[in-house]
């Protein structure tokens, strides 16, 4: 069993045309509540460039933070948040675009 404080990664890879875009999220083990584990995530993401790409994009900041709600009993998440602000920069044939976004996602398990 988990205790609260414990912590562990996760990590995605997703392979786009422009490189490979790398997502680690950390997971903090909050507590168990009415039989409903709170984890903690904050997310960071890195993109390596693929070599020859006519667009490339460089992660300048990514920073987030979110909440997962995970039913022991049934042994499923019910519902996660996530709040993500990236800073990053686009570039195609020397020109560069500077771009912020803030990504705010919820989901919420239908019975």
């Amino acid at each position: 069993p988990l205790k609260k404080g414990e912590s562990w990664e996760s990590s995605q890879k997703v392979e786009l045309p422009f490189g490979t875009m790398t997502v680690v999220s950390k997971l903090v083990y909050e507590g168990t509540e009415d039989g409903v584990a709170r984890i903690s995530q904050s997310p960071r993401i890195e993109v390596l460039p693929r070599e020859g790409a006519e667009i490339t994009m460089t992660m300048k900041k990514s920073e987030g933070k979110g909440l997962v709600l995970f039913d022991v009993a049934r042994g499923r998440i019910t519902k996660s948040d996530l709040d993500l602000k990236i800073d990053l920069e686009v570039k195609r044939l020397n020109n560069a675009v500077q771009q912020s976004m803030r990504q705010k996602t919820s989901m919420v398990l239908a019975e």
